[in-house]
């Protein structure tokens, strides 16, 4: 028989909130736990209904992948994520570089740069911040052939070492090469040889980029030190040279 008195009790039995009420009582801020309301009317009559509160995974992002820009400067990079845990309904709060904003579930079709991240769900739970970072290649890089390149040369004061490259521009176009060196050294090739020891300076220069300089250093050994000689004079032996036969020995006095 109303009213009612409700009395809440946490898992430890602790008496953690009571209220009069007609006909329904609630009590809000809780956390995950067991639960005991003990519900008495006015009579002195009572009842306890035990609950349990469970709570969500927690709100994560799960990345599946991350795809660099194919060539310097185009815009075809990608982060591709998936949003666990929480309580659904899932909100995608993207920002990066260039003024970069998105709310899509992944980041597609973007250039070189670092994006961060932040997902929350239908009941305001937020992730931490995530950040990425989509890379790409140089404008201008070199391959050096190891089995054709040497920068060393075999001997003191000798020219017979040799480089040989492969340049990689991206994205693809055409170029010219220049190069510069020591004792007024120049070529237009892109493999040089019989090189002495020295600075050399290589311009790669793009039909339409800009031109990138690379350095190159050959070294040579040391040179072998000097030997003194010291003179040996041989001189002839002066003992006095007797020729024909031997005198026979004395014979031993007794």
């Amino acid at each position: 028989t109303p009213p009612y008195l409700f009395e809440w009790f946490d898992a430890s039995n602790t008496l953690i909130n009571t209220n009069d009420s007609v006909t329904i009582s609630s009590i809000n801020n809780l956390c995950t736990g067991t639960y005991r309301v003990k519900v008495t009317d006015i009579n002195g009559c009572s009842n306890d209904i035990i609950t349990y509160l469970d709570e969500p995974l927690i709100l994560s992002i799960n990345v599946d992948s991350v795809v660099d820009a194919s060539e310097n400067g185009w815009s075809d990079g990608g982060i591709y994520i998936n949003a666990v845990g929480g309580n659904g309904g899932y909100i995608y709060y993207w920002s990066g570089s260039n003024g970069y904003i998105n709310s899509t579930q992944n980041a597609d079709s973007i250039p070189a740069g670092i994006y961060e991240l932040v997902v929350s769900d239908m009941l305001g739970c937020f992730t931490d911040t995530m950040t990425f970072i989509i890379n790409q290649p140089p404008p201008i890089s070199i391959n050096i052939d190891s089995v054709n390149t040497d920068l060393s040369t075999s001997c003191y004061d000798t020219c017979d070492a040799q480089i040989s490259i492969n340049p990689v521009l991206s994205p693809p176009e055409n170029y010219t090469v220049l190069w510069t060196g020591s004792n007024g050294f120049t070529s237009t090739d892109e493999d040089i040889d019989s090189l002495c020891a020295g600075d050399y300076t290589l311009f790669i220069i793009p039909d339409v980029s800009d031109t990138i300089v690379f350095n190159f250093t050959v070294t040579e050994p040391d040179s072998i030190p000097s030997i003194a000689a010291n003179p040996v004079i041989l001189r002839k032996n002066r003992e006095k040279m007797i020729t024909g036969p031997k005198a026979a020995p004395k014979p031993a006095q007794a």
